[in-house]
């Protein structure tokens, strides 16, 4: 990965990166796609799935339907609650 690269990488992330962040990284980032590339050469077959056990549907249970909380106890433990709703901070922008 080109330091260019990694530079637009960071911007579109958002990551306000100083140059040796941008150093260190670079490093990482290229021994990380180094192994990704000698996994990548591995002659693998391509039906393997190993990494996940089958899925079988006698193992899970039925779909019952079960009373669910009230709001009192729903907010019992909420840090901040208004008229029996839970309170948050306001998170919009205002330019």
């Amino acid at each position: 990965m080109t330091r260019l690269s990694l530079e637009h990488l960071a911007k579109l992330s958002r990551l306000d990166l100083d140059a040796h962040e941008i150093s260190v990284f670079e490093g990482q980032l290229d021994r990380v796609m180094t192994l990704i590339d000698s996994i990548r050469s591995l002659d693998l077959p391509e039906d393997t799935y190993d990494a996940a056990p089958p899925l079988c549907a006698d193992l899970l249970r039925d779909d019952e339907a079960h009373p669910g909380l009230g709001a009192g106890e729903a907010i019992a433990n909420a840090p901040a609650a208004a008229r029996e709703q839970f309170s948050v901070p306001r998170v919009l922008d205002v330019d």
